[in-house]
């Protein structure tokens, strides 16, 4: 009853923009309550939404070193959560379709990131084959990944392309 009440305010901090108040009440929910998946899993989406404000914005009052170590920590909290939740429940297509999410959120942050993803969303097709959500995810992944090839990788670019135009036909279809 503690875990649910405390994730229950963690959703209603979080929409009402209190991202740091939500990971806290997540977090606690989570540690009362281990054999949850959807506590990890939402502790896992909450932390890369402060993530990206925290990389996004201005911190007042913080310095770059505090910032950076911030943004380790939520990065760390992130991928942490999901593997959790995967661990609970590895049959759980939300699990990988969230983990897909988290990598595809990093790219450009860790050269693992596309990588993951397209594991992530591999997972989660062969428990849902039928959802073009996650072809779409992989396209997008792919072309991410296209983004941010350097112009001295040109033949890894093709091929990324040539990836996600495939994963977006299968989409469609």
């Amino acid at each position: 009853y503690v875990a649910h009440v405390n994730y229950h305010k963690g959703v209603q901090a979080f929409e009402n923009g209190r991202k740091d108040e939500a990971i806290i009440y997540v977090k606690t929910a989570a540690s009362n309550n281990k054999n949850t998946d959807l506590y990890f899993r939402q502790l896992a989406i909450y932390s890369l939404a402060a993530l990206q404000e925290t990389a996004s914005s201005a911190q007042d009052g913080i310095s770059a070193e505090q910032k950076n170590k911030k943004l380790e920590t939520l990065v760390s909290d992130s991928v942490n959560a999901i593997n959790l939740a995967i661990k609970l429940d590895n049959q759980n297509v939300d699990n990988w379709s969230t983990k897909g999410y988290i990598c595809q959120n990093l790219i450009g942050l860790s050269q693992d990131a596309p990588g993951c993803a397209i594991d992530a969303y591999d997972h989660a097709i062969v428990l849902y084959p039928t959802n073009p959500y996650l072809f779409l995810q992989q396209g997008n992944v792919y072309i991410a990944q296209f983004a941010n090839a350097g112009q001295d990788q040109t033949q890894i670019a093709d091929d990324v392309l040539a990836r996600a135009e495939s994963k977006l036909k299968k989409a469609i279809e």
